[in-house]
């Protein structure tokens, strides 16, 4: 690529997690987390956690605060998306956007002296693809949604919840031909 791409990333469950109110270790392993992938009332509860603890505990998560370090440094502009379904919000979705964006800028924003919480991509849809292009990179937790957007002609990189900022990086260098 010769101009550097656009890379969002997903904000609900990539960047941020409310797992640590169903989790009671003070460390979220990867057993917590794939059972909680299984949980039969999964949507359910996180549409119920986002109500009700706007802003997680945990704040970033660890490996996309490195992703978010390395796109910083090397001058890679960076946006956050989000699936908001307005049928499940209702009433409380002009709040949860408000709550997302103060998110954002709080933890986000002030830390690594950027500017990306008067622009998340909120998607009504759990399909994302409809923002991809050939010169956006798409970081998201869910293979699905990885697939889909590589389908329509967008890069993308499934990381792993826990860990992933490593091999986020490794990527995101492949992908827009950086030298070490």
């Amino acid at each position: 690529m010769s101009e550097k791409p656009l890379v969002l990333i997903d904000l609900d469950l990539t960047a941020r997690t409310w797992l640590e109110h169903l989790c009671p270790s003070p460390i979220l392993t990867p057993r917590d987390y794939h059972r909680y992938l299984k949980h039969p009332h999964k949507f359910e509860l996180e549409v119920n956690l986002r109500t009700v603890h706007p802003n997680p505990r945990r704040g970033l998560n660890e490996g996309i605060r490195k992703v978010i370090e390395f796109l910083t440094a090397n001058d890679i502009a960076f946006q956050f998306i989000s699936y908001l379904d307005p049928d499940e919000y209702g009433d409380t979705l002009h709040k949860t956007r408000v709550d997302q964006a103060e998110w954002v800028y709080n933890v986000v924003d002030v830390n690594f002296d950027v500017n990306t919480a008067d622009n998340i991509y909120y998607s009504f849809s759990p399909d994302y693809s409809g923002y991809a292009t050939a010169d956006r990179i798409l970081i998201d937790s869910s293979p699905c949604r990885c697939r889909a957007w590589s389908a329509k002609r967008g890069k993308s990189i499934c990381i792993p919840y826990l860990n992933g900022g490593d091999f986020a990086i490794t990527c995101l260098k492949e992908l827009m031909d950086l030298r070490p």
